[in-house]
C-alpha cells in the first residue's frame, strides 16, 4: 500500500501557512483507472495526495506501445530501482493512468510528477479510441510527453503515432486568430522520442549527427502533393505543427534478454554501460529541461489544481464531450480561486487570534501584527489563486482582511474598555467610598476630593496594560466625577465665589486638556489605520505584481518557443519546395510577432495593474478604516473619507468644548467637485450629443517664473482634467505635463495659406515625463446640427518654428481627441468655409464705481481668450455670472440692452475669434440697487443677468487687521468645528453650505491666485499665525521662497488645505473679514 507524508521545505517560516508543502510518495498510486464498463475515473486516493501539494508541479507522462520499457524510464526518473510495476511477459502491467510524486531533485520549492501510462495497441484490449484517450490525458496533463518506441524512427515507428494526426478532433480549443494548430502548440508539452534498443549509428551521408539532428531528418516532408506522399507526411506534419520542442534520445539495449527478465535487481553495474551513460543523460535533461506544468498564458498549476485539471478532463470524456482546454481553466478558477480567498482568510484569522494578546496597548501594537500577518496571507493567496481575471478574488481578500481587522479592533477596544474600568474601580476604590458616605460633603471637603481625584488619575495613568481606551475611559470617568465636583463645591462653604469661580476655571482647563489627550489618541488611531491600508495595498499590490510578471515570462517563453518552430518550420517547407504552405505560415508567424510585442513588460503587466489599481485608486471616495463611538460606548469599524474622519474629531472636540452642536455635514460629491471649473459646460443647443463625464478634475500647480502663467500636472495612471484649461489625457503610468497659452496670431500666415482657421487655444504642451495614450484638446465649437461635417473638416495643428502639420483626430463634443500624441505646438482648427457655432462666453468687469462703467465681453469659450482679457483687465473687478447655455454661429452679431438708463457703445458687436476680443462699454451716471442686462441676437435672447449693488459695490479697505469680539471668534471657531465656514449675513444660504472647509478652499484655490490683493495675503499670514494654524518658519518660507504674489498665495492656500478642514475653515473667516466682496465673487462662481 503506499503512503504519502508531508515535507516542508528547507526554507518556510514557521508560522507560514503551508503554502509550500509536497508529498513523499514510497510507491506510485493509480490515478485514473477504466472500470469494467469501459468508463475511466478519477481515483480519490490520488487526488487526496495532490490536495497535499502546493507548489508547482513539473509533469512528466511517458506514452508508447506496451511492454517497450515505459515503466523503467520513469523509475529512473524517479531515482529510484522499482516503483512502476515492470514485467518480463507479454502482457501488460500498467493499466490506465498512475502517478509518482517527488520533490524535485534540482527545482527547490517544485514537485515532479510521474504519470506512467497504459501501454497503447495491447492486442488484449483492442480499443483504439481507449488508447486516444489515454494518449489525449497524458498530452493535457503534462509539461513534458515521453514517447517510447523500440529500434529505429522509421515509417512503421511513425505510423503507430498516428493518434497525433487526430488530436484536432479530441481536443478542443476557442477560436482566435492563430490557427487550431498553433493554438494547440502553444498548451502541448515538450515532447521527447526515446528510442530503445537502437542499434544503428548516428551517422547521415558519411557524417556523424546527434539524437535530435537524426528525429528532425526522419520528419522530413517528401516534396509533391500526391496521396502517397500525404500519407507519408500526415504523422510527420503533425509533429512538426503541435510540438514547439521536440528532443530524441537513442539508448543501446540494456543488458541480456536473460538480464532483462529481472530489470528490477539490476544495478547500474549489470547493465551495458553504454546505456547507463544514455539513460543518465535523458534523465539529467528532464530534470533541468522540463518545465512548470502551465495553462495558456503561463498560468502554472499547482498539485491540486493537477488533480482538479484532471477531474475536469476526465469528466469530459465521460459524459462524452471531447475537453476543452477553456473549459478547463475556467473550471480551475472558479474552484481555486474561491478556495484561495477563504485559506487565506482562515490563516489571517487564525495567525491573527495566536499572536495577539488583548488588549494591545496601542494600535500601533495590533498593526504591526496585523500588517504581517496580511502580507503572509496575501501570498498564500497568490501561490493558490488561478487566473483571477481582473482580480476580483484579490478584491475580495483584500476586503475580506479589513473587515477581519476591523472586527479585531472592535474586540481590541471592548477588552482594553474592560480592563480599564477594572483598573478604575481599583485605584478610585476609596474616592467612591468617600463620596458613598457623604465625606466630602462638609468645609474644606472640595479640597480632599480634588486631591483624591487627581491622585487617582495619576496612579490610573501609570498602571500598564490597559490598552488603547485608556484616556477615553478616564475621559468618561472624570467627566461623570466633575460634575458631582461641582456640587461638592458649590456647598464648601470655606470658599469665597471668587475661588469657586477659579476652581470652576480650573476645573474646565483640565477638561479641556482632557480632550485634547483624547482627541491626540483618536486621531492617532486614524493614522495608523490608514497607514495599515495604504500599507496593505501597496503588499497586494507587490505581490501580484511579482505573479503577473512570472506569468508574462512564462507566456514570452511560451510564445518564443512556438514563434522558433514556426520559423524553423518556414524555412523546411521552403527547402522542400512547398511555397505555399511557407506563405501561408507567413501570416501565423506575423500574429505571433505582434503578440509577442503586446505581451512586452509594461504593456501585459503593467495593463492589468492599472486595471486593478483603478478599481482601488479611482473610486468616487478613498476608503480608510476609522472609528466611531456608539452610545454604549463600543467603537465600530466602518469606511470614511479623511475628510469624514477629521470632521468627525473636529464635532467631538467642538461638542466637548460646548461651542457647537454636533452637526452632520454632507461632503461634495464627484459630480459636485466636477462641475466647478473651466470646464462646465451647459449648453442645451448640443445637449443630445453624448460626453463621457468619467475624468478625475486636476487643480494645476501654477508658475508666474515667465512672466506667463505656466501650469504643471503630475498624475498617476487614469484619465484626467485640467480645471485650468479643460486639456484632458489619459495615461497607464504616472506622468508629468506642463502647457502654457501662446499667442494665437503665430501661425496665422500658414493657416491662411492652409485654408484653416483655429477653434480652440494655441497650446504649447510638453511631456516632462512618463507618456500619454490620449490627449483631448479644448475646442468651443458646438456639433449641434453640424456634426459630421464638422468632423470631416476639424484638424489638429502641430507647429515648429514657421513649419506646420496637420492632422486628422476624433471630434468629441467639447474635445479634439489624439492618441499616442506628440506635442508641439498644437490647436484645433477647422475649415474655413465651414460654417461654426460657438460655446460663448460673458466676462463682466467694473472699471469704475461712480460713475458705474462696466465692459462687457462676449466671446468663444476658450480659456486663453479668458485670460487675455483678463490680462488686460487685472485691474478691474470681475463680476461673475452665469454663462449662455446656447451656441451661437461665428460672425452673428450682438446687443446688449439695459432696464436702467445707461449709455451703452458700441451698439453691435460681432462674435469673432480675435485678440483683443470687442466688448461693450455700459456707463451709468446714477447706477440703481438693481438691474438687468440682456444680450441678443437677431432679435432672440441669448442672456440674462440681474446686477446688484452688493456685485458692483467698492470692496472693503483690504489693509484692516481682523478685530473680532469674543462672541465672533466662538462663532467662528464653532463654525470650524463643524466643518463649515462662519458665514455672514450677506454669504448665507450660498452653495458653499455644500462643501466641506476643504473643499471650499479647493474651489477657491485659483481664484484667490489670481485675485488676493498684497495686503489681504500680509492680513492673512498675521492672523493665521495668531489662530496658531501656521507658525513663524511657515509664513517665512511662503514669503521667501519666491517674490512672484501669485505663487506665495499658492502656498499658502496648499499650506492650510494640508492642515485639514479646521484650519481651512479658519482661513475662510479671516478672508471673509478682509474682503467681503472678494469672497462673495468666489462663492458666485460656485453657483
Amino acid at each position: 500500500m503506499a503512503c504519502a507524508t508531508i515535507m516542508d521545505p528547507p526554507h518556510r517560516q514557521p508560522e507560514a501557512p503551508p503554502t509550500g508543502a509536497t508529498v513523499i510518495m514510497n510507491e506510485p498510486v493509480c490515478l485514473i483507472d477504466t472500470g469494467r464498463d469501459g468508463r475511466m475515473s478519477v481515483q480519490q486516493r490520488a487526488l487526496q495526495i495532490l490536495e497535499q501539494i502546493q507548489q508547482p508541479v513539473v509533469v512528466v507522462a511517458v506514452v508508447g506501445l506496451y511492454r517497450t520499457g515505459k515503466s523503467y524510464l520513469m523509475n529512473r526518473l524517479a531515482g529510484r530501482q522499482s516503483g512502476f510495476a515492470l514485467g518480463s511477459t507479454i502482457e501488460s502491467k500498467t493499466k490506465g493512468i498512475w502517478m509518482w510524486c517527488l520533490p524535485h531533485p534540482f527545482k527547490d520549492g517544485h514537485t515532479l510528477v510521474l504519470l506512467d501510462t497504459e501501454g497503447l495497441g495491447d492486442v488484449e484490449k483492442g480499443d483504439e479510441k481507449h488508447d486516444m484517450w489515454i494518449f489525449c490525458l497524458a498530452l493535457l496533463l503534462s509539461s513534458t510527453l515521453v514517447y517510447n518506441s523500440m529500434g529505429t524512427i522509421d515509417n512503421i515507428a511513425l505510423e503507430k503515432l498516428q493518434f497525433v494526426t487526430e488530436l484536432t478532433e479530441y481536443i478542443r480549443v476557442k477560436s482566435s486568430d492563430h490557427s487550431r494548430n498553433t493554438e494547440l502548440m502553444r498548451v502541448f508539452p515538450s515532447f521527447v522520442w526515446t528510442v530503445r534498443d537502437f542499434t544503428l549509428e548516428l551517422e547521415l551521408n558519411g557524417k556523424p549527427i546527434t539524437a535530435d539532428e537524426y528525429l528532425e531528418n526522419s520528419l522530413k516532408l517528401k516534396p509533391g502533393y500526391s496521396a502517397e506522399v500525404s500519407q507519408h507526411n500526415l504523422v510527420r506534419r503533425s509533429l512538426k505543427e503541435f510540438f514547439a520542442v521536440r528532443r530524441c534520445f537513442v539508448m543501446d539495449r540494456p543488458a541480456s534478454a536473460a538480464k532483462m527478465k529481472c530489470m528490477e535487481q539490476l544495478t547500474d553495474a549489470d547493465l551495458e554501460p553504454s546505456f547507463v551513460q544514455q539513460a543518465q543523460q535523458f534523465c539529467s535533461y528532464i530534470h533541468q529541461q522540463a518545465q512548470v506544468k502551465t495553462m495558456r498564458g503561463g498560468r502554472g498549476l499547482t498539485g491540486r489544481m493537477l488533480g482538479s485539471l484532471a477531474e475536469t478532463y476526465v469528466e469530459a470524456i465521460r459524459s462524452g464531450k471531447v475537453p476543452c482546454l477553456e473549459s478547463a481553466v475556467e473550471a480551475l478558477a472558479k474552484i481555486h480561486n474561491t478556495r484561495a480567498v477563504a485559506e487565506a482568510l482562515d490563516f489571517y484569522r487564525a495567525e491573527m487570534t495566536q499572536k495577539v494578546q488583548f488588549p494591545t496597548e496601542t494600535q500601533e501594537a495590533l498593526s504591526s501584527v496585523h500588517s504581517a500577518v496580511a502580507q503572509q496571507a496575501a501570498s498564500t493567496f497568490m501561490k493558490a489563486s488561478f487566473n483571477d481575471q481582473d482580480e476580483k478574488h484579490l478584491l475580495q481578500l483584500k476586503e475580506g482582511i479589513e473587515k477581519a481587522y476591523g472586527e479585531l479592533c472592535k474586540r481590541n477596544v471592548k477588552e482594553s474598555r474592560k480592563v480599564c474600568w477594572s483598573v478604575i474601580r481599583r485605584v478610585f476604590a476609596s474616592l467612591e467610598h468617600g463620596l458613598s458616605n457623604g465625606s466630602y460633603m462638609r468645609p474644606g471637603g472640595y479640597n480632599d476630593f480634588r486631591s483624591a481625584l487627581d491622585h487617582g488619575a495619576q496612579v490610573y495613568r501609570s498602571e500598564k496594560g490597559k490598552g488603547i481606551m485608556s484616556e477615553e475611559v478616564l475621559t468618561e470617568y472624570l467627566e461623570e466625577k466633575n460634575i458631582v465636583g461641582k456640587g461638592i463645591c458649590a456647598a464648601d462653604q470655606t470658599l469665597s465665589e471668587a475661588q469657586k469661580k477659579m476652581e470652576d476655571y480650573r476645573v474646565r482647563l483640565e477638561e479641556a486638556e482632557q480632550q485634547r489627550r483624547l482627541l491626540e489618541k483618536r486621531i492617532a488611531m486614524q493614522q495608523q489605520a490608514m497607514r495599515d491600508l495604504e500599507q496593505s495595498k501597496q503588499e497586494s499590490i507587490r505581490q501580484l505584481e511579482r505573479k503577473l510578471e512570472q506569468e508574462r515570462q512564462r507566456a514570452q517563453e511560451e510564445l518564443q518557443q512556438v514563434l522558433s518552430a514556426k520559423l524553423k518550420e518556414q524555412q523546411e517547407l521552403l527547402e522542400d519546395g512547398y511555397e505555399q504552405r511557407a506563405q501561408k505560415l507567413s501570416e501565423e508567424i506575423t500574429q505571433l510577432r505582434s503578440e509577442r510585442k503586446k505581451s512586452a513588460p509594461f504593456e501585459a503587466v503593467g495593463r492589468r495593474l492599472i486595471s486593478w489599481l483603478g478599481k482601488m485608486a479611482f473610486a468616487k471616495e478613498t476608503e480608510n478604516l476609522s472609528f466611531s463611538v456608539e452610545e454604549e460606548g463600543e467603537y465600530q469599524s466602518v469606511h470614511k473619507t479623511e475628510d469624514q474622519m477629521e470632521m468627525e474629531m473636529e464635532k467631538v472636540e467642538g461638542a466637548r468644548a460646548g461651542d457647537v452642536e454636533n452637526v452632520d455635514v454632507p461632503d461634495v460629491s464627484y459630480d459636485e467637485v466636477h462641475r466647478h471649473h473651466f470646464g462646465q459646460r451647459r449648453c442645451k443647443s448640443c445637449a443630445d450629443i453624448a460626453e463621457s463625464s468619467h475624468w478625475v478634475l486636476m487643480e494645476p500647480l501654477v508658475s508666474m517664473e515667465t512672466g506667463v502663467p505656466v501650469y504643471k500636472h503630475c498624475s498617476p495612471s487614469g484619465r484626467f482634467e485640467c480645471a485650468v484649461s479643460g486639456l484632458r489625457w489619459v495615461c497607464a503610468s504616472n506622468v508629468t505635463v506642463q502647457y502654457h497659452f501662446s499667442d494665437p496670431d503665430a501661425f496665422r500666415a500658414e493657416l491662411a495659406m492652409l485654408q484653416y482657421t483655429p477653434i480652440g487655444p494655441l497650446l504649447d504642451i510638453k511631456v516632462l515625463e512618463g507618456e500619454l495614450l490620449e490627449a483631448h484638446l479644448p475646442h468651443f465649437a458646438c456639433l449641434e446640427g453640424s456634426e459630421s461635417s464638422l468632423k470631416e473638416a476639424v484638424r489638429v495643428l502641430h507647429g515648429v518654428d514657421s513649419a506646420v502639420t496637420l492632422e486628422t483626430c476624433e471630434l468629441t463634443r467639447f474635445h479634439a481627441k489624439l492618441l499616442k500624441p506628440s506635442f508641439s505646438l498644437t490647436e484645433v482648427l477647422v475649415k474655413i468655409g465651414i460654417p461654426v457655432r460657438s460655446h460663448l462666453d460673458v466676462l463682466i468687469y467694473r472699471m469704475r464705481v461712480t460713475p458705474l462703467t462696466l465692459h462687457i465681453y462676449v466671446v468663444p469659450r476658450d480659456a486663453s481668450m479668458i485670460q487675455a482679457v483678463e490680462q488686460d483687465t487685472r485691474n478691474a473687478k470681475k463680476i461673475k455670472k452665469n454663462r449662455p447655455d446656447v451656441s451661437i454661429w461665428m460672425n452673428s452679431k450682438f446687443r446688449l440692452t439695459c432696464t436702467c438708463p445707461a449709455e451703452i457703445s458700441p451698439q453691435d458687436i460681432t462674435l469673432k475669434y480675435i485678440r483683443p476680443p470687442d466688448f461693450f462699454e455700459v456707463f451709468m451716471e446714477n447706477a440703481e440697487e438693481r438691474f438687468d442686462l440682456e444680450l441678443t441676437c437677431e432679435e432672440q435672447s441669448i442672456w440674462k443677468a440681474t446686477m446688484r449693488s452688493v456685485d458692483y459695490g467698492e470692496t472693503a479697505d483690504t489693509s484692516q487687521h481682523i478685530q473680532m469680539t469674543s462672541a465672533a471668534t466662538r462663532d467662528f471657531q464653532g463654525a470650524a468645528f463643524r466643518g463649515q465656514p462662519y458665514l455672514p449675513t450677506s454669504t448665507a444660504g450660498r452653495a458653499t453650505g455644500a462643501l466641506t472647509n476643504t473643499d471650499l478652499l479647493f474651489r477657491f484655490r485659483l481664484g484667490l491666485i489670481e485675485r488676493m490683493s498684497g495686503g489681504v495675503l500680509r492680513d492673512l499670514l498675521d492672523g493665521l499665525q495668531h489662530q496658531l494654524v501656521i507658525n513663524r518658519t511657515e509664513a517665512g518660507d511662503i514669503l521667501q521662497r519666491t517674490s512672484v504674489q501669485q505663487e506665495q498665495v499658492a502656498r499658502l492656500v496648499d499650506t492650510v488645505r494640508n492642515k485639514g478642514r479646521r484650519a481651512c475653515g479658519i482661513m475662510l473667516c479671516m478672508l471673509q473679514q478682509l474682503d467681503i466682496h472678494l469672497y462673495n465673487d468666489l462663492c458666485d462662481e460656485l453657483e
